[in-house]
C-alpha cells in the first residue's frame, strides 16, 4: 500500500513504473530509485548500484558512522558528510581539511600546513602569529615565511610588551659586523646575535617598529619613509618617530618628547652610512640606540657591548 503498483500503470511487468519490491513499503517505484535500494535517485550517490551506502549524504565513499554503531566520533567516520572535502577522521583527525600527514597540529583545527614557527616546515608568517599560543615558547628563534618566499628563522621577542615582535636587525651596540647598513643587502648567517633581513615587502605604513638596546625596548608608529628605508634601503635622513612608547625597561630619555630615526645619507660619506635613533630632535637627549661604532650609545649611556634590535610588528 504505498501507491505503487506492482507491475505500474501499464500492468506490464519490468518497466520503470514498477514497484521494486511490492512487499515493501519503504521502496518506490523504479522511476524513483533505480537500484531500488531505499535511496530516491537525487539523493543516491550512485543509483545503479544498491550497495551504496544510505550514510553517505555528501558522496565522498566515507560513511556519515563508518562502524554504524551509533557514534559520529570514530575513527573511520565521515569529519563532516555535508562536505565531501572532509573525509575519514583516521586521516584528518581534526577535521581541518588538512591531512594529518600534512597537517602542523592534526589536534588544533585552526592550524593546518603552518603556522606554529616550530619548524621549517610549519612556518608562522610572523611572531605575532604565534604569541599567546600553545608554540609561544618564549624570547628565542621561530621559523617564519612573512612572504610566501620560504622560511627562515628569526628572532621573536615575546615579552615586551604584548609580545608578538619579529627581529629583522639584531647586532651588538658599538659593533660593526660585516653588514651594519639597511642600505646593504641580507646578511643573517646569526639570526640570535649578527642579521640583516629586511621585513615583508607587504609591510604596511601602520605597522610599528620596536627598538630594542639592551634591557630597555621602545616601540613607535611605522612611517612611508621608515618602511622603504627598511624594506628597500632607500635613505632619507633624520625621521621623527614621535614620543616612545615603553614597551619594558626604562628610557633614558624625555618620553614627552619626539625620537628621531637616523635613516643615513650618503652624502655624509662613512657616517651616513649606520642607522641610529636619537632620543629627542635637538640630540641633546642622548643616543638611544644605533649601528655605526662612532656613534656607540644604549639608551643614552656609552655602550659597546649591549644586544641591539629592529622590529617590526
Amino acid at each position: 500500500c504505498d501507491g505503487v503498483l506492482a507491475d505500474g500503470v501499464d500492468g506490464v511487468p519490468g518497466n520503470t513504473d514498477d514497484d521494486c519490491d511490492d512487499s515493501n513499503s519503504a521502496l518506490l517505484s523504479e522511476a524513483d530509485d533505480a537500484d531500488c535500494d531505499g535511496i530516491v535517485t537525487a539523493a543516491d550517490c550512485n543509483d545503479s548500484d544498491d550497495t551504496q551506502p544510505a550514510l553517505d549524504a555528501d558522496c565522498d565513499g566515507v560513511l556519515a558512522d563508518g562502524s554504524a554503531n551509533g557514534s559520529l566520533l570514530d575513527a573511520d567516520d565521515d569529519c563532516d558528510d555535508t562536505d565531501s572535502a572532509l573525509g575519514v577522521r583516521s586521516a584528518d583527525v581534526d577535521c581541518d581539511g588538512a591531512l594529518t600527514a600534512n597537517d602542523c597540529d592534526d589536534s588544533d583545527s585552526l592550524i593546518q600546513d603552518s603556522g606554529t614557527g616550530a619548524s621549517m616546515s610549519c612556518p608562522a608568517a610572523s611572531c605575532l602569529e604565534i604569541v599567546g599560543t600553545a608554540y609561544d615558547v618564549g624570547d628565542q628563534l621561530y621559523w617564519i615565511d612573512p612572504d610566501g618566499q620560504g622560511a627562515f628563522e628569526a628572532w621573536c621577542d615575546m615579552s615586551a610588551g604584548t609580545g608578538g615582535w619579529t627581529a629583522f636587525y639584531v647586532g651588538t651596540s658599538g659593533s660593526q659586523f660585516a653588514v651594519f647598513d639597511l642600505g646593504e643587502l641580507d646578511n643573517c648567517s646569526q639570526p640570535a646575535s649578527e642579521c640583516l633581513r629586511r621585513p615583508p615587502s607587504s609591510l604596511a605604513s601602520n605597522a610599528e617598529l620596536g627598538i630594542r638596546c639592551g634591557s630597555t625596548m621602545v616601540s613607535f608608529p611605522m612611517s612611508t619613509a621608515l618602511v622603504d628605508y627598511f624594506i628597500s634601503g632607500t635613505q632619507a635622513n633624520w625621521q621623527s618617530l614621535g614620543p616612545p612608547n615603553v614597551e619594558e625597561g626604562s628610557y633614558g630619555g624625555n618620553i614627552t618628547l619626539a625620537a628621531e630615526f637616523f635613516t643615513g645619507d650618503t652624502v655624509l660619506g662613512a657616517l651616513g652610512l649606520g642607522w641610529m635613533v636619537s632620543m629627542d630632535a635637538a640630540g641633546a637627549g642622548g643616543i638611544f640606540a644605533g649601528s655605526s661604532p662612532s656613534n656607540a650609545f644604549c639608551n643614552g649611556a656609552a655602550d659597546t657591548s649591549s644586544a641591539v634590535y629592529l622590529f617590526y610588528r
